[in-house]
């Protein structure tokens, strides 16, 4: 079994993490955006030695979901089967939301290594393409303003600042390097899935913060336009 092909977008390399820079930026100057290639590997993640947690693992859609309804259950999964139902204490689920950052800090400087500088507008974090002063470089990973690191998740304090509703105060979300997004905030009962599945994850960050925003603005509308309400 071999990988699909890959789509590399050539605009959004800027770190050599894994790949030389030079190939691309030649094929970019002969206006090549994207590029999708067979890879000549073999695909060994459906073997037991590649499940591991940080890389290779496989799932469903319906996992998924019962990921996300098992955290905005405070870690008990819905219908579950008995004696099973119970995967996590809600101090746990509460943990995984706590800033490890000192009062109220965000991933701006000086809490971020080389991340953007906060702007006044809100802002979803940076894609390798945002515009920057020609001597800077600044992190996409690093740079989410108004957000702080939870534990392996980020978490949205500042919800105007990260460009997002204001109901989406406390809203924990993780990004995969192909481009997997999930979020869930258990005050509003709200839990988000974006798949992608292209290769990188950052300049399509902006993708998840449109589809949080539009649900919690049908939370608004429900309550009668005012956001002060109970949420349904």
């Amino acid at each position: 079994r071999r990988y699909p092909r890959m789509r590399w977008d050539l605009g959004a390399f800027r770190y050599p993490v894994t790949v030389a820079l030079w190939p691309f930026k030649i094929l970019a100057r002969f206006g090549v955006k994207a590029l999708r290639v067979p890879l000549p590997l073999k695909d060994f993640s459906l073997m037991r030695w590649m499940t591991r947690g940080d890389m290779g693992l496989k799932t469903t859609g319906t996992d998924w979901i019962k990921l996300l309804q098992m955290l905005l259950a405070q870690g008990d999964i819905p219908g579950g089967e008995a004696n099973i139902t119970r995967i996590l204490s809600p101090s746990s689920v509460n943990e995984i939301g706590i800033s490890n950052l000192p009062d109220g800090a965000t991933l701006i400087p000086p809490y971020a290594l080389d991340s953007a500088l906060p702007i006044p507008q809100g802002r979803f974090g940076i894609s390798d393409t945002t515009p920057t002063p020609s001597d800077t470089t600044y992190h996409p990973a690093n740079s989410f303003q108004g957000q702080a690191p939870g534990l392996g998740v980020n978490v949205i304090l500042d919800a105007k600042v990260a460009g997002l509703n204001p109901r989406a105060v406390g809203t924990c979300w993780w990004m995969g390097i192909a481009s997997t997004y999930f979020s869930y905030q258990v005050d509003t009962g709200i839990g988000c899935i974006v798949f992608a599945q292209e290769f990188n994850c950052f300049p399509r960050m902006g993708v998840l913060a449109h589809v949080i925003n539009a649900a919690c603005d049908m939370l608004v509308d429900t309550e009668g336009g005012d956001g002060d309400g109970d949420v349904e």
